[in-house]
């Protein structure tokens, strides 16, 4: 009979605080030994110790059983057991017993890999880790609900199937955040503060991220179908876009016309230069200067590619430089916060504040609404009321 040689690995890689006791009444482990358990240092001192390279953990050795622990509080993450050389007779009183011990499996991989999965209550059953693993689940990071932006993405993404589990941190809570691990993809949608939590997370739990806005008609489009393609859901995202824009067609198509070569300045915050600078251009607008206070070259690396060479980017700009870009680019609209605005006024320029104080200008009725408050801007019968002399 051909030898074989297999391992039998129970492991938590994960614990929260709070679950630890829940956990520990489980009782999942292998001989004397159960996740979560707490050794003492009595217990620590009677085993063997062995070499770890994984940061935060001590392993040891108690026969043939192997047991990682968290340093911080010796608690038992996890247990495997080693059988060298064993028969397949050996192998299937193994897996006997196991159905035993902890009942019928949660999976089986490639008839090769059984699992036994658990919440923290009782062994998870086959059809309750398919419906989980089924489920396209997401984190928005980087989005704080500017005017119910984020119910706008929210609503745009459960038409594709998919749900989000945390909004970091826009309408989000505690509950959430805590669950946030869970998530299949993370999605980014500011640069500046979403990105440190994105790369955390992928580093520990293994989540993968995208970079996305959902600013603008070309971005929303783009977006949808990156994440689209990352579920395989391409066909569904196609007639998600195709819907959506037909409610917004007609009535945008009015404000395109009017807009259409008009020219806009903008100086706001560095995340958003470049997804304004893209939906400006859907908008037909020519884009004469782009500017904030703390950008990155990332930043306006996104910026750059979606205006003209002649396009002035500047960084951190005074009121001076302001001032030579009102009278040099002289644009037909600018975009920014308070520091800005009464400036650009004074100078008879029609101003859009941003962040906007009353729609959502987040995906395709966002699109719309950014749309109508450009137009209503420039074209305010108070600019036909007022003379400025230059």
């Amino acid at each position: 009979m051909k030898k074989i040689f297999f391992f039998l690995l129970i492991s938590l890689t994960f614990l929260i605080a709070d679950e630890v006791s829940d956990l520990e009444k489980l009782r999942i482990g292998i001989g004397k030994y159960f996740i979560a358990q707490q050794l003492t240092q009595k217990d620590i001192a009677q085993l063997k110790s062995i070499p770890t390279n994984v940061k935060g953990t001590l392993k040891f050795a108690d026969g043939d059983l192997n047991l990682v622990v968290r340093k911080r509080d010796n608690r038992i993450i996890i247990i495997y057991q080693r059988f060298m050389d064993s028969t397949r007779d050996k192998l299937q009183k193994t897996i006997s017993q196991l159905i035993i011990d902890f009942g019928e499996p949660t999976v089986i991989s490639h008839e090769k890999i059984i699992y036994w999965a658990f919440n923290k209550k009782r062994i998870i059953t086959q059809d309750e880790f398919q419906e989980f693993k089924d489920k396209l689940t997401v984190n928005i990071i980087g989005e704080y609900d500017v005017c119910n932006e984020t119910k706008v993405i929210k609503d745009l993404l459960k038409k594709l199937g998919v749900e989000v589990i945390a909004t970091f941190t826009g309408d989000c809570s505690v509950k959430a955040i805590k669950n946030s691990k869970n998530a299949k993809l993370n999605l980014v949608h500011c640069r500046r503060t979403g990105k440190y939590i994105a790369d955390y997370m992928e580093e520990k739990y293994g989540i993968p991220q995208l970079k996305v806005s959902f600013i603008g008609l070309s971005n929303t489009k783009k977006s949808i179908m990156e994440i689209a393609k990352f579920f395989g859901i391409e066909d569904k995202a196609k007639e998600v876009i195709e819907e959506e824009y037909e409610k917004i067609k007609d009535e945008l198509e009015f404000y395109m016309e009017k807009l259409k070569g008009k020219r806009v300045g903008m100086f706001m915050g560095a995340s958003k230069i470049g997804m304004l600078t893209s939906a400006f251009k859907d908008l037909g607008m020519e884009v004469v200067s782009v500017g904030s206070q703390f950008g990155s070259f990332e930043d306006y690396l996104d910026a750059y590619i979606n205006v003209d060479d002649n396009t002035i980017l500047v960084d951190d700009a005074s009121k001076i430089d302001l001032e030579l870009i009102f009278k040099h680019k002289k644009p037909d609209i600018f975009v920014g916060g308070t520091k800005e605005k009464y400036m650009a006024l004074k100078f008879g320029i029609p101003f859009l504040s941003f962040p906007q104080d009353f729609y959502p200008f987040t995906g395709f009725v966002g699109f719309l609404n950014f749309a109508r408050e450009v137009y209503k801007a420039m074209y305010h019968p108070v600019w036909k009321m007022i003379e400025f002399k230059s």
